[in-house]
This record gives structure tokens, C-alpha cells and sequence, in this order.
């Protein structure tokens, strides 16, 4: 066992939690490393201060203030107050605003087909960095937004649906 090692199982060696053949590699390194024996009293010293203080306990009157205090607190349920959501949530929410989202983009390339308004054009009168942002814009409200309102909870692996 090199210090390394032993300095990693020295609180367990201290605490009699390690097993018993870490407990005699770390004894036979200790007999031959005057480093390690070092950060082995260092440890016994913290175990000991920590032993050798008292418990702090409440006194017979402090318990029995604390007690009054407590009796007299009065706690509300938290079901009592719902909260209506402002938005739908679960499944069905998703699905309406992903429906939202498309309904928006299929009524702009429905005006594009109709010649109401030209899509290309309208892009040209733009400059590039315009442009990227009218398109990462555009990505964000179709694909973020549906997650984001309807959502409870989003873990980092995927969506839960609530509801």
C-alpha cells in the first residue's frame, strides 16, 4: 500500500469501519511512513476532540417552551388552497400546442402557396444575421414552447407527462 492509498482509508482505519484487511495494510504502512502516522494522529486527534465534547442537550424548560410554542402553531394543509393551472397540462396540453405551433407554420406556407405573401422575398429584405434569428426563433417556438407550458416536470433524460 503506498500513502496515497492509505491516506484514503485512514478515517475508516480510525473508525474501525474498514475491513480487516484494509485495517492491516494500512497497519503494516503505518509502521514504515512517518508521514502517514502523522495524518493518522492528526485523525485521532479530530476523534477524540469530537468524543470528549458534551452533548448539547435543551434544559427540562426549554424542551417544555419549545413544546407550548408547537402546540400553539397552527398548520395549514397545503391541498386545502388548489391552485388552478393557467395553462393545460399533461398530454392533452402538449398536443394543443403542438397543434398551435402547427396551425402557425402551416398558415404561413398556406399564404406562401396562395401568393399572399413570398417567403423568399420577404427573407432577402433581411440580413443574415436577421435572418438566423428569425429561424433559431422560429425552431425555438415549435419545438420548445409545447414542452416548456405543458410540462410538470422535465426531467434531464425526457419529458414527463402529468395529468
Amino acid at each position: 500500500m503506498n500513502c496515497r492509498e492509505c491516506e484514503s482509508k485512514l478515517a475508516g482505519y480510525v473508525l474501525d469501519d474498514a475491513p480487516e484487511e484494509v485495517r492491516s495494510a494500512c497497519a503494516a504502512h503505518l509502521r514504515t511512513c512517518a508521514s502517514c502516522r502523522e495524518t493518522l494522529a492528526q485523525y485521532m486527534s479530530i476523534v477524540e476532540a469530537i468524543s470528549s465534547e458534551a452533548e448539547a442537550a435543551p434544559s427540562a424548560s426549554e424542551s417544555a417552551a419549545l413544546a407550548l410554542a408547537l402546540a400553539q402553531v397552527k398548520l395549514e394543509s397545503a391541498v386545502a388552497h388548489p391552485v388552478a393551472a393557467p395553462v393545460p397540462q399533461g398530454f392533452l396540453g402538449f398536443v394543443l400546442a403542438s397543434a398551435a405551433a402547427f396551425v402557425l407554420v402551416a398558415t404561413v406556407l398556406a399564404l406562401q402557396t396562395l401568393g399572399v405573401i413570398d417567403i423568399p422575398a420577404f427573407a432577402r429584405s433581411f440580413n443574415p444575421a436577421a435572418l438566423a434569428l428569425t429561424f433559431v426563433i422560429i425552431v425555438f417556438v415549435t419545438s420548445f414552447v409545447p414542452i416548456a407550458v405543458t410540462a410538470c416536470r422535465r426531467p434531464l433524460n425526457g419529458m414527463t407527462f402529468m395529468g
